[in-house]
């Protein structure tokens, strides 16, 4: 059990033993106050509780998310790099391309001449 669903057990279990102490007899007013001022504070408890439970969560939610931006940096600049590579890749063949038909075209011009 969690710590909530511990607290809201307890608060029905306190609402059913008040309700059985009221059939069995009327209380003073005192004693119906202090029995308020009680349910009052588990009340307040299980709140706080649960409140304690979604600041866990949306802290772990944070932690995922920080874990997922460094993630898409870290793709983000192996993707540029490898873009980079490529492009240099292009750049060499350009030039290979380009030697071979400056040769090619000496080559025919010599055949031709």
């Amino acid at each position: 059990q969690t710590k909530v669903e511990q607290m809201k057990h307890q608060l029905q279990t306190y609402k059913e033993e008040k309700a059985q102490m009221k059939k069995a007899q009327s209380p003073p007013s005192s004693f119906r106050k202090e029995e308020e001022v009680s349910q009052h504070q588990l009340h307040q408890n299980l709140l706080q509780s649960e409140i304690d439970d979604a600041r866990a969560k949306i802290k772990d939610k944070m932690t995922t998310i920080i874990s997922l931006k460094s993630t898409c940096n870290h793709l983000r600049k192996s993707m540029q790099a490898v873009q980079s590579g490529h492009k240099r890749s292009i750049d060499a063949l350009r030039v290979q391309i380009n030697t071979l038909t400056e040769r090619n075209q000496m080559l025919d011009f010599k055949v031709r001449g």
